[in-house]
């Protein structure tokens, strides 16, 4: 689904992709999978609930009929959310190959619900999930930047959360957890984080996998955080290095313009360390050895390529009137193809 408007929606969320398990053929036990979904380039604004529900919202206890399905081979990216009254993107039951990268969501979690203000939020059952290359932006008091209760093997990079109302980035998985994949992982790394509130920047509360063996690493992340607070929290030392951290606002060493793309000179210039795997930053451009602290290079401008336009090419001119007529219904379906629709 892609290129469509959904503002001023009543009821729900604005996008909600899920068959909940109120009936056998649509629960895990039936063998359901949902795959290969993709949304992009949609804009969605001032919505009642959430921008996005991906997903059922619980992997563990069991609907009606059964337990939720999985959802494999997910992309959302390119997308703009602005004004939800809960969570902008919501993302549950994802257990393979999720993405979830390049996304604009601001002011979100208006109506104040302490378990629905969420920038991003990544429930139960979440394995194997990207999420990098987003831009979030105004919560309200006690909203997250990103949440993220999924199973492990989650990698978190190259993210831009600005004033979220309460912590940056949070990983909290405190209950018990079916499928948890061998020797979990979650890896936050390269994300600038600025929290205006007197929050935590970047906060790990995860006993139940903690007994699972999971490996929590969380490297050169640039991290304003409040009076009192914790930069980055529940990380072992060893695996919390690289960190640039100021406590209540941004440092001016740091020479972060107001895109927080940091100029010649900063003091986050070839900091960080080395072997995090994050190869690019937020625009795409190559990191050298050591890279800049944050999500963007030394002065970083895009080079990501999003939706190359072909080149175009001459197409010979039918020679039957029939055939014209033909060419032009295609032209004009492609045409309509094209169109951004809005749904109100």
């Amino acid at each position: 689904m892609d290129h469509v408007e959904i503002k001023d929606n009543v009821g729900h969320a604005a996008i909600s992709c899920k068959s909940d398990p109120t009936e056998p053929q649509w629960t895990r036990e039936s063998g359901f999978v949902m795959e290969r979904i993709s949304f992009h380039h949609n804009y969605i604004h001032d919505i009642a609930t959430e921008g996005f529900y991906i997903g059922y919202n619980n992997y563990e206890n069991p609907g009606p009929a059964g337990h939720a399905h999985q959802i494999h081979d997910l992309e959302v990216y390119d997308n703009i959310v602005d004004k939800t009254q809960w969570d902008g993107i919501q993302v549950g039951c994802t257990t393979s190959n999720g993405k979830v990268y390049r996304n604009t969501v601001t002011n979100f979690g208006l109506q104040g619900n302490s378990n629905q203000d969420n920038g991003m939020i990544f429930g139960t059952g979440v394995i194997d999930m990207e999420v990098y290359g987003n831009y979030i932006e105004t919560g309200t008091s006690s909203s997250i930047g990103i949440l993220y209760h999924g199973n492990g093997n989650l990698d978190l990079y190259n993210n831009v959360i600005i004033n979220p109302g309460n912590r940056g980035i949070a990983l909290s998985v405190n209950s018990a957890r079916s499928d948890v994949p061998s020797n979990p992982y979650l890896n936050v790394h390269h994300n600038t984080v600025v929290v205006l509130s007197n929050n935590i920047g970047i906060n790990s509360f995860v006993p139940t996998l903690d007994t699972d063996g999971v490996t929590k690493k969380a490297h050169n992340n640039a991290v304003v955080y409040g009076n009192g607070q914790s930069c980055v929290s529940g990380f072992a030392g060893s695996d919390s290095t690289g960190n640039a951290c100021n406590q209540g606002s941004v440092p001016a060493s740091w020479k972060l313009n107001s895109d927080y793309i940091p100029a010649s000179g900063s003091a986050l210039a070839a900091a960080g360390v080395t072997g995090t795997g994050v190869t690019r930053d937020y625009n795409c451009q190559t990191r050298p050895s050591p890279p800049t602290i944050g999500a963007f290079e030394v002065n970083s401008t895009p080079t990501c390529l999003v939706n190359p336009v072909p080149t175009p090419t001459a197409t010979p001119t039918p020679s039957t009137s029939a055939a014209s007529s033909s060419l032009s219904a295609i032209q004009l379906l492609l045409a309509m193809a094209a169109a951004l629709f809005v749904v109100t």
